[in-house]
C-alpha cells in the first residue's frame, strides 16, 4: 500500500510473475516531469519505463514496486 497527496493505492503480491509484468495501474498526474524526476533516481524505473509522450496523447513513465507490480503515471498531452 502506498499513497500520496491523499490518494491511496494497495496492491497485492501475484505469484505468477507473467500475470505482474502484464497488468498495472494508471494513475493520471499533473506536472509528471516533477514527479519522474523524483523517482527516477529510487531505483524503481520500469525496464522500459523512462518518461515519454505516448500515441494516446500522454506523457508517462513506469515503475515496479516491491512485488512486481507496475505503475504507470501519466499527464494528458494538449492536442
Amino acid at each position: 500500500m502506498f499513497g500520496r497527496d491523499k490518494i491511496y493505492i494497495h496492491l497485492s503480491p501475484c505469484a505468477d510473475a507473467e500475470i505482474a509484468k502484464n497488468t498495472g495501474c494508471y494513475v493520471n498526474v499533473t506536472e509528471v516531469d516533477k514527479l519522474y524526476a523524483e523517482y527516477k533516481p529510487l531505483g524503481i524505473m520500469h525496464p522500459d519505463g523512462d518518461l515519454q509522450v505516448m500515441p494516446w496523447e500522454m506523457k508517462q513513465f513506469s515503475i515496479v514496486d516491491n512485488n512486481g507490480n507496475i505503475i504507470h503515471f501519466g499527464e494528458d498531452m494538449p492536442a
